[in-house]
């Protein structure tokens, strides 16, 4: 006897392709968050020499989010009042490095700062400001001062591409923790290139406080941003640090690094953020089109997509050919806020050969049975 389904007539069906798991943080990867304080100021800046340190791996995917948010994040070691008690004392002034090496990573500090952290406006010493070369921005953790501090990617930060700063490269630098934790070559690589906040005393001056300067890897690839200089002066400063990578390959100081590591699209978690926390979270709007045969392209409705601490109205045009889905999100001012492809795609309400035939087009079959 012989069973055959040439697959010549298919019934009509709907199908929802999501270019990307809507859990598990950041897409393709993820991103590891450190806070260090209570340092040694007679000693490097590492975990061994810092009272209050904590590190949280896998912290996008252990949560489901896309940053922290540092006034009210999901795990409160990393809250600001922990190195901060009070909100009137002492005024701070803040600090970024490594921006271009983590080009993706955005900040939204207070009511006028917010960007990616490579762009934002600093002062003549290196301090972050309200206007290019404009004075430093002095902070009290009092809510006025400080209504936002919050730490942002992209849902497609782990993606090699140009961000605006000329080169390719993955959007949070990728490097591992134990070489952040000990800050074994910070002369070359500060915190071995993870992107760093530093929230120094607002005494801090020009003599404490350098251009991130890098003489490894590259000449053509400085780090970008400014931090306290490595000595005990400018390191009494320092009242807290937080750093953001992506966990990833080998240490940027090792033969074999590289700055562009494969996405990994078996990555994400399915946490959820404790109540009453607030970090940032980002979730794909999907497309819902098909019929039989599978998913077809085009344009659907406005969706809506989290980016950077704030809900916007997007355009979702989707992509499907022989070598995967791609899904384009335009916001209504016609800026693309996130183009990103997939080889299979997540195909949701289906059945298994239903599936199939979304992915591969028509599914014959045929069964001898004896």
């Amino acid at each position: 006897y012989v069973n055959y389904n040439p697959n010549i007539a298919l019934p009509s069906y709907t199908t929802v392709i999501t270019t990307t798991p809507t859990t598990g943080g950041v897409y393709g990867g993820h991103f590891d968050f450190d806070i260090f304080y209570s340092c040694t100021a007679t000693k490097e800046i590492t975990k061994g020499n810092c009272g209050g340190h904590k590190h949280v791996h896998e912290y996008d995917d252990k949560y489901n989010v896309v940053g922290v948010n540092m006034l009210n994040p999901s795990d409160l070691a990393f809250k600001l009042s922990n190195p901060i008690p009070s909100t009137s004392t002492p005024s701070f002034k803040i600090l970024l490095a490594n921006t271009l090496w983590s080009p993706a990573a955005t900040m939204v500090i207070g009511d006028t700062i917010s960007g990616q952290s490579w762009k934002l406006s600093v002062s003549p010493e290196g301090f972050l400001s309200d206007t290019p070369g404009g004075a430093a921005k002095v902070f009290t953790r009092d809510i006025a001062s400080l209504s936002k501090f919050i730490y942002v990617l992209p849902l497609t930060a782990f993606g090699a591409k140009d961000w605006g700063t000329g080169q390719v490269r993955a959007g949070l630098i990728p490097t591992t923790t134990g070489c952040i934790q000990s800050n074994a070559n910070p002369g070359a690589a500060w915190m071995d290139g993870a992107f760093t906040i530093q929230i120094v005393d607002a005494s801090t001056n020009s003599g404490n406080v350098q251009a991130n300067t890098s003489t490894l890897y590259q000449a053509n690839d400085p780090p970008g941003g400014y931090r306290l200089k490595d000595n005990q002066t400018a390191r009494a400063k320092l009242i807290a640090q937080y750093t953001a990578f992506w966990h990833a390959g080998k240490c940027r100081t090792e033969s074999g690094w590289t700055m562009a590591p494969a996405i990994d699209s078996s990555s994400g978690g399915s946490g959820s953020s404790p109540a009453g926390t607030d970090d940032p979270k980002g979730a794909y709007a999907s497309g819902v089109t098909g019929g039989p045969g599978g998913e077809s392209s085009g344009t659907t409705v406005k969706n809506y997509y989290n980016n950077n601490g704030t809900t916007i109205e997007v355009l979702v045009s989707t992509t499907v050919d022989s070598s995967g889905i791609r899904q384009v999100l335009t916001n209504t001012s016609g800026t693309v806020v996130s183009d990103v492809k997939s080889t299979l795609g997540d195909v949701k309400k289906a059945d298994l050969q239903l599936g199939q035939r979304a992915r591969l087009g028509r599914l014959g079959w045929k069964e001898i049975i004896r």
